[in-house]
């Protein structure tokens, strides 16, 4: 018993083991905020350029960063994120019910194009109660693909995730897909984004405030596969 005991507890380890390395293939950006606000993995800049009021608070694991009011972080786009493919994933707890905002609030944003409507992705909260992946192409087309309702209790872990690649965007709420669009099909031609990213914005726009704390942030430049994310909850 105690050897088939030993052998189970060597086979999880070799699985979380080879998973842990297999989840490395494509990161661009990793940003645990363990005691500092620099990314520990980034293809471009490791420091975010502008912080406002965040603060280092208990996190998911180890330390987070908490953003209240309109605090954002911005880390340079160019290299850390590629706004035609890829996949986001992070943890997140709302200070408050997620119910409750009359506006929504963004949780990442990233802008290619002249102007906040193009060549652009947003992941954001509706003031309908949804989760939205929001994306702009180069002619200011969106896209719209959304998760409901959005996650409601207060002061609880979320793991949230979205890959997006030409004509599929897919979000995972705790490692479970959730998506739809509004006319209930996908878009085959639906052209990306396209153009390097000027930053990639962590927290909401001015008075759209997340009152949270955000950890364990992932930034991909490929699509993940639905056991990828599941493996990245199970992290």
């Amino acid at each position: 018993m105690k050897k088939l005991s030993f052998l189970l507890f060597i086979a999880i380890i070799s699985n979380h083991a080879f998973a842990s390395e297999a989840l490395q293939e494509g990161l661009t950006l990793y940003i645990p905020w363990d005691s500092s606000m620099e990314a520990t993995t980034a293809e471009g800049v490791k420091t975010p350029t502008k912080d406002q009021s965040t603060q280092l608070v208990e996190g998911k694991s180890g330390t987070g960063v908490e953003l209240t009011g309109s605090a954002r972080l911005y880390y340079p786009g160019k290299d850390n994120f590629n706004i035609q493919e890829g996949t986001i994933a992070f943890w997140a707890k709302r200070n408050m019910s997620w119910k409750e905002s009359d506006e929504g609030f963004i949780l990442v944003k990233a802008i290619a194009g002249s102007g906040w409507n193009q060549n652009s992705f947003y992941f954001s909260i509706t003031p309908h109660n949804q989760i939205r992946v929001w994306l702009w192409d180069s002619e200011k087309k969106q896209t719209l693909y959304m998760v409901a309702p959005v996650p409601s209790q207060a002061n609880v872990w979320y793991h949230l995730a979205a890959t997006f690649t030409d004509g599929e965007v897919r979000i995972y709420v705790n490692g479970e897909e959730g998506s739809y669009t509004p006319d209930g099909k996908g878009d085959p031609m639906m052209v990306m984004p396209s153009g390097d990213v000027k930053n990639l914005q962590i927290g909401s726009d001015y008075n759209h405030a997340f009152e949270g704390v955000i950890d364990e942030f992932r930034v991909y430049n490929r699509v993940l596969s639905p056991e990828e994310i599941k493996a990245l909850y199970n992290l």
